[in-house]
């Protein structure tokens, strides 16, 4: 299956990757925080709070990523584009300033999502609402049947 133009798909799988390396960045934050007794449950409560913004936020992309694929409309896809570009800037800022290397690895994972939703989302919203095809294929001729 080729992704052309499936933002939906792109986006959903940006939830769940998301969420999941960010969960995981985060217990192990808390983790390392109750470890040293530095904070226990500030941290924790930080920690969740940042997965439930992130996961509100997510979901928000998600929907959008849906109505641009379902209505292939080239005004939700370019809002898709500048949330996206958003995300992107935000991971770019996480990966200058990472704290460990569970969290460089979980933004650059986040930068690479969001350019990938970027492209698709360019892509449908270049195309118009649409036929999303790609530029090098020679366009299907028919073929009389012989007649007897």
């Amino acid at each position: 299956m080729t992704l052309r133009y499936q933002t939906g798909a792109a986006t959903l799988t940006q939830l769940i990757v998301m969420l999941l390396m960010n969960f995981v960045n985060g217990m192990f934050s808390i983790v390392s925080a109750c470890s040293s007794h530095s904070g226990c449950i500030s941290n924790m409560v930080t920690t969740f709070l940042f997965i439930i913004v992130l996961a509100v936020w997510l979901i928000f992309l998600s929907m959008l990523g849906y109505t641009a694929q379902d209505k292939r409309s080239h005004k939700v896809a370019r809002l898709l584009i500048a949330a996206e570009i958003l995300v992107a800037l935000v991971t770019l800022f996480d990966m200058k300033h990472y704290p460990n290397i569970l969290g460089l690895i979980t933004s650059m994972v986040d930068f690479v999502l969001a350019v990938w939703v970027i492209v698709l989302a360019y892509r449908l919203s270049k195309a118009k609402g649409g036929r999303i095809s790609t530029a090098g294929q020679k366009p299907r001729t028919r073929h009389r049947a012989a007649t007897r």
